[in-house]
């Protein structure tokens, strides 16, 4: 075999069958914090302004059942919302509560 060769057994100098690093730390994101919001603003670009229960703001946008069916939001609609583990005035809108 060439200098080349795939690694086949998991472990072996650290590393995963294509290179990719094992263990903690490598890449891993935290997971998305669901939090139920209001929402206070209809912005551009199919974006809203909500408040979460404990008065931050964040800017988020519908994903998932909500954009399939183009569920319409209006401001004072309750939602629940997966704010990004990277900026948390950033999130995602992911169903309406009723």
């Amino acid at each position: 075999m060439g200098p080349y060769r795939a690694v086949t057994e998991p472990g072996v100098g650290g590393q995963r069958p294509g290179g990719r690093k094992e263990g903690a730390g490598a890449g891993e994101v935290a997971p998305a914090a669901s939090e139920v919001a209001t929402v206070v603003e209809l912005l551009p670009s199919a974006a809203y302004r909500l408040k979460l229960a404990n008065e931050d703001v964040v800017l988020a946008h519908a994903a998932g059942a909500g954009v399939r069916n183009f569920e319409r939001l209006r401001p004072g609609d309750r939602v629940r919302v997966e704010l990004s583990p990277h900026d948390r005035t950033r999130g995602r809108i992911v169903e309406l509560v009723e």
